[in-house]
C-alpha cells in the first residue's frame, strides 16, 4: 500500500508465510482503516483497522509469524470470494 491510504477506506490484508504454507494468504477483506500515521515526508507509517477480539487475535499472530500486505479495495462493488481461505502458492 503506498501513502494514499486514508481513514474510512476498505483494505484487504495478505499474509505470506502465514501458517507455514508457502505462497500468501488472503486473512480479511473489506476492513474498515480507522486511523493512520505518516511520516514527514508522508510516507505512510502505521494503519489501524477495525477488527473484533478473534479477528484480533488471528492478526497478530499473523503479525508475529508472517509478512503481512495491505491492499486498499473499491468497496462500491466489492464482491467477497467464495473461498474460506483463498491461497496463492508460487510452487503450484
Amino acid at each position: 500500500v503506498g501513502s494514499e491510504m486514508c481513514i474510512r477506506d476498505s483494505i484487504n490484508i495478505y499474509a505470506t508465510g502465514y501458517d507455514d504454507s508457502v505462497g500468501t494468504t488472503l486473512l480479511f477483506q473489506n476492513m474498515s482503516v480507522i486511523a493512520v500515521e505518516r511520516s514527514e515526508k508522508g510516507t505512510l507509517t502505521s494503519a489501524t483497522i477495525e477488527v473484533d477480539a478473534e479477528q484480533s487475535l488471528k492478526l497478530i499472530n499473523a503479525q508475529n509469524n508472517s509478512t503481512l500486505n495491505l491492499a486498499v479495495v473499491d468497496s462500491t462493488d466489492y464482491q467477497y470470494t467464495d473461498e474460506e481461505t483463498p491461497t496463492y502458492n508460487p510452487n503450484k
